[in-house]
């Protein structure tokens, strides 16, 4: 997320909305992968993921939807930064 965050920012417009915006949105993913990386260090293990990694449709599915998902969620991040600034 932050990477496409920061991206889109520096290939768009710009302007104080789409710094905070970017900002943000790097600040909430580095706390997320840093929430993520702690959790499997304590546990070893996901029991979800292992649980969704059983066949290779299973992994395709699981990559296509997180990526859907993330394109949604980067969706106004993107629309901020490519629209004009007033």
């Amino acid at each position: 997320f932050a990477i496409s965050a920061l991206a889109t920012f520096l290939l768009g417009e710009g302007g104080k909305r789409a710094a905070i915006s970017t900002v943000c949105i790097s600040l909430w993913s580095v706390r997320l992968a840093g929430f993520l990386f702690y959790r499997i260090l304590k546990t070893s293990k996901d029991e979800r993921l292992s649980n969704a990694f059983k066949s290779p449709a299973e992994v395709a599915g699981f990559w296509v939807a997180s990526s859907l998902w993330g394109i949604l969620c980067l969706l106004p991040h993107t629309l901020l930064n490519f629209s004009p600034q007033q």
